[in-house]
């Protein structure tokens, strides 16, 4: 039992001195270390305990990424998506694939469920000269169109026909508005 104990206890302190460790400033530190291990003397299991120092040399920070470098996020979904469609996607796979490939008009606060911008950097509600409600969004300009190669594993952003960069613009969002909500769609979730 004392020998369970002695273990146990040798590893938390090699666990805290680590821990320890990673707060020290970036410099080169001598830790020292109390490592306790069973071993076999004459056919006997006998605990041993060692006193080692130990240099830690912390790896340089990484720099940053630059704003323009692609991101690679990486996701364990548990299973394929049956769909990366906006307009088709019902289980919990495929939105949680769109919500992160996808840009929405706004977004919810995950803690207090306000609504916040997203694409739309503002939006204000009105009449129009019937007396219906109107929404008017204000939309960001630097959400690129771009392209993914599966090949070569390299993006590239899209461009009209003038070989300018297309960004996601009002043209966009109404085109998939109206395919989500258009019957031929059949689209479960259009009501959303």
């Amino acid at each position: 039992m004392k020998k369970k104990i002695s273990i146990i206890f040798a590893l938390l302190f090699v666990a805290s001195m680590v821990l320890a460790a990673c707060a020290q400033p970036a410099q080169e530190v001598i830790k020292t270390v109390i490592v306790t291990k069973e071993v076999m003397v004459e056919g006997e299991q006998v605990v041993v305990t060692e006193i080692v120092e130990i240099i830690v040399t912390p790896e340089p920070e990484a720099e940053a990424p630059a704003e323009e470098q692609p991101v690679t996020i990486r996701f364990n979904w548990s299973a394929e998506p049956p769909t990366a469609d906006p307009s088709m996607g019902t289980d919990n796979v495929s939105i949680g694939l769109i919500r992160n490939i996808f840009v929405g008009l706004t977004q919810f606060d995950p803690d207090t469920g306000e609504v916040l911008p997203y694409l739309a950097t503002e939006w204000e509600s009105g009449e129009d000269a019937d007396g219906n409600q109107t929404w008017t969004f204000h939309l960001r300009d630097d959400i690129a169109w771009v392209r993914y190669d599966q090949v070569t594993g390299e993006t590239t952003q899209e461009v009209d026909e003038d070989g300018n960069p297309r960004f996601v613009n009002a043209n966009d969002v109404v085109y998939g508005v109206k395919r989500t909500i258009d019957p031929a769609t059949a689209s479960d979730y259009a009501y959303v």
